[in-house]
């Protein structure tokens, strides 16, 4: 089995910095959004897959 680094390492740059403002440094969605200068659904259109790659 991967292990999580491993399974981000291979994740496309813009879906791992989603995943890692969200999920790891646990910011809102809203917070995450303004972090990276984009419209919230775009950001929750990178979670989605970066979450399913982790399972």
């Amino acid at each position: 089995m991967m292990r999580v680094r491993d399974v981000m390492a291979l994740l496309p740059e813009e879906q791992r910095f989603a995943i890692m403002l969200v999920c790891v440094n646990g910011m809102s969605y809203g917070e995450a959004a303004a972090e990276l200068d984009i419209p919230i659904g775009t950001l929750i259109s990178r979670l989605s897959p970066g979450r399913l790659e982790l399972g």
